[in-house]
């Protein structure tokens, strides 16, 4: 398991030691890398615990589920990671979504 922690605008892949050990990271990647990465699914998780994810439908297209109505809540498919990935910027960008600085995404090959 990955995680991608989004701090004021920057974003570096980090794998912890310990899963048991959050405080223990060691930055793997940019975000230009990773988003070139093979991934089937990840999503941004923020502090109130709210999700957003994308995940890799069998026939390769990108799925992209928002959690509810309040921000815009809703399910689009995308045919590349790349298109995905300028949506999930954009939500970052729009300020729609709380506590960006505590932003972590997941991801799982």
């Amino acid at each position: 398991m990955h995680w991608f922690r989004h701090d004021v605008g920057t974003g570096y892949l980090i794998d912890p030691a310990e899963p048991a050990d959050g405080d223990k990271v060691e930055i793997l990647e940019t975000w230009e890398r990773f988003t070139f990465l093979p991934k089937s699914f990840f999503g941004l998780v923020n502090d109130h615990g709210q999700t957003f994810q994308f995940r890799r439908e069998l026939d390769g297209r990108m799925l992209f589920d928002t959690p509810d109505e309040s921000l815009g809540g809703s399910r689009q498919s995308f045919g590349t990671l790349e298109e995905a990935r300028d949506l999930m910027l954009q939500f970052l960008d729009s300020g729609q979504l709380p506590d960006r600085e505590g932003m972590v995404f997941q991801s799982w090959h």
